[in-house]
C-alpha cells in the first residue's frame, strides 16, 4: 500500500453527545428517537401492526387450536416483534 500511496483508512469514533442529559442517557443505553414524525409514524405504525397479529394470532390458535397450522405465522410476527424491540420500548 506504502508503494502506490495509499494510505490506510482511519475512522476515529467522535462523541456527537452535546447535553450533559443526552450523554447521560447514551451511558445508560437508552435510545433517542427525536426524528421527523413522517419517518417515526409509518415505523411505528409497522410495529403495532405486527403485535396485533402475533397478539390475535396467538388468540385464534387458544381458540380454535390449529398450532399446527399457524406456527409459522406465529413464529413469523414474534420473531417481527422481537426485532423491533428498540422500537416498542421507545414507544
Amino acid at each position: 500500500m506504502k508503494k502506490i500511496d495509499f494510505r490506510e483508512a482511519s475512522f476515529p469514533p467522535t462523541n456527537k453527545v452535546i447535553d450533559d442529559e443526552q450523554l447521560k442517557l447514551y451511558q445508560m443505553g437508552k435510545i433517542n428517537f427525536q426524528t421527523s414524525i413522517i419517518f417515526l409514524a409509518p415505523m411505528v405504525s409497522l410495529v403495532l401492526l405486527n403485535i396485533t397479529s402475533f397478539i390475535g394470532r396467538l388468540i385464534r390458535v387458544v381458540v380454535v387450536g390449529n398450532l399446527s397450522e399457524m406456527f409459522v405465522q406465529i413464529m413469523l410476527s414474534f420473531f417481527i416483534v422481537v426485532m423491533n424491540y428498540p422500537v416498542v420500548e421507545g414507544i
